[in-house]
């Protein structure tokens, strides 16, 4: 919880602010690139440029498999998803609408003949050479948006303009290169004062902007390693980029050498000096890189064993020399965590969902299970991503035509009912770590005694708040200067406001699902049958995660519901879950106005 409260209003009092808009652009940023943000509210995975990197990547495996036309149409759908929800790009892009409108018109039909897949890579090619231009537009846009002269009584505008630019910012940063976790620190530079030194906010914007320009910046990296045969690795010389050497430089000292010998006696210590956006990103390919020289040089190496430190140490020897140490350990297993997932909104008891499993069923999640551990136990991104998906094939085979196939007749579906209860939990969580005082018409009607909302408050009554309609205005009116969280609660309410807006949102919710888990799929048959092993984004993995914990959470759900003494297949479970979730559906579609969190609650049929 506490890493979904704001910073406080005099927090913003001493900074170089003249109004709201600054601190809402900062909040907005945060909220995208927190972990503790649920996926579906954190920065988008794709833009107009990833996804036609995305596109061309597809173009070329279809060159190679015929077998590949429906990753094309998927990645082109999302392609133009991505241009025609960015304003930016529609600009920039104008003189290309009538070659998309065309290309549109026969990828749908299914007509990927070499003419149509030429015309795709021109386009594709085209868009990506213009994307210095687009961020040097998109941060213009962004310092007027929340420095330039405007009317501030349209709060709705300015706030849905500047989110929606902070979205496309965080997006296209994430996809140069920048780790989240560099990004999330950025924040430091707005929020503190002395961060300042005199600058107004016009030039802290400007100077914190100017660096993330995608600059590639030399870094130095270093890892520990403790071995029974050191001389196995200092006499390595055929790893141009790739040194080993027998003492810890002068350079760590202090805190970052006690944190780099922690828990291990360094005997080696391997270094890689290489260019990256930030230095976590740095360490996290230095990562990449000592495991596959570790893969290649101990595949027949018996009887001698490798630690390698939990921490790195980065340093950039600019003017001044910047040293930092990260504990990689933390940093990986946080990926892989709860944090955002489903997993962390309820308890969830899978150990007594054994009794009611038969004995194939038993094996089945158990080894999806084993595999769930395996993924949260590795020290690879990549490791992570083959695992979590194994644990989620495993729950669903026998389920479909293909393992793939099964998987998205479920999973999109199943994301796309909890997510509604989820939006409202995120709401309540917000308020509650904000510690946010009750209103009047809330304490009379639906919290009594309630003087603010705290762990007592429940999904239940936090949706009651919001399908009613003075409540939730005066709940709005309370929240004085936080902006944002009025944002998120307008925001939250619109999306359920009534079963059109439910509706919709259960549909955009299942395509997005649908997407990214096929985009899942390619990369890891891209990883098994070519060994891939680069860039595996970090957000995939917490996306699968959350896929996988969703899974398990509805199986358990349905057998909690059955009768004691019966035992079912993992497949007769889950099909009883989607029986539910096709209730939700059909609720939300009759005329009858839902007006209750249990009307559009996953609740299998069993």
């Amino acid at each position: 919880m506490r890493h979904l409260r704001y910073y406080s209003d005099a927090t913003w009092t001493r900074l170089p602010i003249d109004d709201f808009r600054p601190r809402f652009f900062v909040e907005s940023y945060l909220e995208k690139l927190r972990m503790h943000t649920p996926h579906f509210y954190q920065s988008r995975l794709l833009n107009i440029f990833s996804a036609c990197s995305e596109m061309m990547e597809h173009l070329i495996f279809l060159q190679e498999s015929d077998k590949n036309g429906g990753y094309i149409i998927s990645s082109f759908e999302e392609m133009i998803g991505c241009w025609e929800g960015d304003p930016i790009a529609q600009e920039m892009f104008s003189e290309f609408a009538i070659l998309k409108v065309a290309l549109v018109r026969k990828v749908k039909a299914g007509e990927l003949d070499l003419n149509v897949q030429s015309r795709l890579k021109v386009l594709c090619r085209k868009i990506l050479s213009r994307r210095e231009q687009y961020l040097s537009v998109l941060v213009e846009q962004i310092e007027d948006a929340i420095l330039g002269v405007t009317d501030l009584t349209q709060k709705d505008r300015i706030t849905s303009s500047i989110d929606r630019l902070a979205g496309l910012y965080t997006t296209f940063l994430l996809n140069q290169g920048y780790s989240p976790t560099y990004l999330f620190n950025r924040v430091a530079m707005f929020v503190r004062e002395n961060n300042y030194s005199g600058r107004t906010f016009s030039e802290q914007f400007r100077m914190v902007t100017s660096r993330l320009k995608n600059q590639q910046i030399h870094f130095d990296v270093y890892y520990g390693f403790h071995t029974t045969k050191p001389n196995v690795l200092l006499s390595v010389s055929d790893e141009s980029d790739l040194q080993f050497i027998s003492t810890i430089p002068p350079e760590i000292s202090g805190s970052e050498l006690e944190k780099f010998k922690k828990n291990i006696d360094i005997n080696v210590v391997a270094k890689l000096s290489l260019t990256s956006t930030d230095y976590v990103t740095a360490a996290l390919r230095t990562k990449e890189r000592i495991d596959r020289f570790l893969d290649a040089a101990t595949a027949l190496e018996f009887g001698n064993e490798f630690q390698v430190s939990a921490n790195c140490v980065t340093i950039y020897r600019g003017q001044p020399t910047h040293i930092k140490s990260l504990n990689m350990e933390v940093l990986l297993a946080f990926m892989s965590s709860e944090s955002g997932s489903a997993i962390s909104h309820q308890p969830l008891a899978i150990r007594g969902l054994f009794k009611h499993l038969d004995d194939a069923a038993k094996e089945q999640l158990g080894r999806s299970l084993r595999h769930l551990r395996l993924a949260k136990n590795s020290v690879s991104v990549e490791q992570k991503l083959l695992n979590l998906w194994i644990a989620l094939e495993s729950i669903f085979s026998g389920t479909g035509a293909t393992i793939i196939g099964g998987i998205l007749e479920f999973v999109p579906q199943f994301c796309a009912v909890m997510g509604l209860i989820r939006r409202v939990a995120y709401l309540r969580e917000l308020l509650v770590a904000n510690e946010i005082v009750v209103t009047p018409i809330i304490s009379a009607h639906i919290l009594p005694g309630t003087t603010v909302f705290d762990a007592s408050v429940t999904d239940e009554q936090m949706f009651l708040i919001l399908k009613h309609d003075t409540a939730a205005l005066e709940l709005f009116n309370s929240l004085g200067n936080m902006e944002h969280l009025k944002f998120k609660l307008t925001r939250i309410r619109n999306e359920l406001k009534n079963n059109k807006a439910i509706s919709d949102r259960l549909e955009r919710s299942g395509v997005d699902v649908n997407r990214q888990l096929r985009r899942i799929y390619f990369l890891r048959n891209k990883i098994a049958h070519t060994g891939h092993f680069h860039g595996v984004r970090p957000q995939l993995v917490t996306h699968l995660l959350d896929y996988v914990s969703i899974s398990y959470r509805v199986i358990a759900t349905a057998a909690s519901r059955s009768q004691l003494g019966n035992t079912y297949a993992i497949s007769e479970l889950l099909e009883a879950a989607r029986m539910g979730a096709d209730l939700v559906a059909a609720r939300v579609a009759s005329k009858d106005e839902v007006l209750l969190l249990d009307h559009v609650t996953l609740q299998p049929v069993i």
